[in-house]
Order: structure tokens, then sequence, then C-alpha cells
């Protein structure tokens, strides 16, 4: 939920509320919101969809801001790489090199520059990393790997801001595909 989430505040924590074979929901209320996260395997590939939806229970309209925050340790955090076409259909294939040097700053994808869809993430440990969610909802995109003796490359997605209406549902969308490097 961005910063609008206060971790420390009044609220409950997550709780299992469906379950199957291939897929769990988890549940939190908020003062204002309820969140529902639900993680889907696919039968078809190596994918795991998540589905974070969050619903207004205020009686005013609220802003909602969603992001996605991982952490991969794919390998020689150096030469670990990420590759994807931003939105005006240029080629990124770099090394995490930069990413090093900026510290906690990291690197920052935003307006043309933000991923159009995706991006893939490979190490040398023999794996690739795709992260898949709707292009039109992603605001930026953010790299960092600091502390760099940690190796791990953090990889941030936030969603544009949304207005819900009291009642109203805000879904964010995102696939993670796990495989072997070619």
């Amino acid at each position: 939920m961005g910063g609008m989430f206060d971790m420390l505040g009044k609220r409950e924590p997550y709780g299992l509320i469906e379950r199957s074979d291939t897929s769990l929901t988890l549940a939190a209320q908020t003062d204002s919101f309820v969140i529902r996260r639900t993680f889907t395997l696919s039968a078809e590939r190596p994918s795991l969809c998540i589905t974070t939806a969050v619903t207004n229970t205020s009686d005013k309209p609220r802003e909602i801001r969603m992001r996605s925050h991982t952490e991969w340790d794919l390998g020689a955090l150096a030469t670990t790489r990420v590759r994807f076409t931003d939105r005006q259909c240029r080629e990124v294939d770099q090394d995490m090199r930069r990413v090093i040097a900026e510290l906690r700053e990291g690197q920052y994808f935003r307006r043309d520059d933000t991923p159009d869809g995706s991006w893939t993430f490979t190490g040398s440990k023999g794996l690739a990393v795709t992260q898949r969610f709707d292009a039109a909802q992603v605001e930026t995109a953010w790299l960092c790997a600091y502390p760099e003796d940690l190796g791990e490359i953090e990889a941030e997605i936030a969603a544009k801001p949304v207005t819900a209406g009291s009642g109203e549902t805000v879904a964010f969308v995102q696939d993670l595909d796990v495989v072997r490097a070619p």
C-alpha cells in the first residue's frame, strides 16, 4: 500500500480466508481498507500470480497507492542483469553495477523509461525471473542493491495512485515466472 499503510498503526494481521490446491487468499483490515492478497500457481507454466485487491471501507473517497517490492538473490550481484522494453520501445539490458554504485538511491525508471509490462532478471545461479504487470497501472519502477554485501537486488514497481469511492475495490495484478536462464 506504499506509504499509506501504517504498519505500526491500528491494524489486524493477515489471516487465511480461502485455500485450494493451487491458491490461497489472505486478508487484513485497517481503519479504512480491506486488503485481500491472492496467490495462485499456474498449472501451465512455472508462474505465481499475485492479486492484491484493496476495498475502501470508509464513507469517503480514499487514495490508494499500491506497490510491489521483491528481493532476489540470483548470484553474483554486479553481473546480475535486468532486461526490458521501456514505454518508448527501447531495449534495456544492463548489469547491476550502476544500481550498486548509487547505494540506497539505486536506479529509478520513470515516465518513458518505465518497463512496458514486464522485466526479467538473470544471474549467475542460472535462473531467470520475469515480473509481468499491467503497464497502464504502473507509474515508476526502481532497483536497489544496498547494502551490496547482502547480494540481493530489490525490484519495485509502483502503481499510479487511484481514488476509490466508498465500497469500491481496486486491484493490482502481477505474475512472477521463474525458469532456468537460457
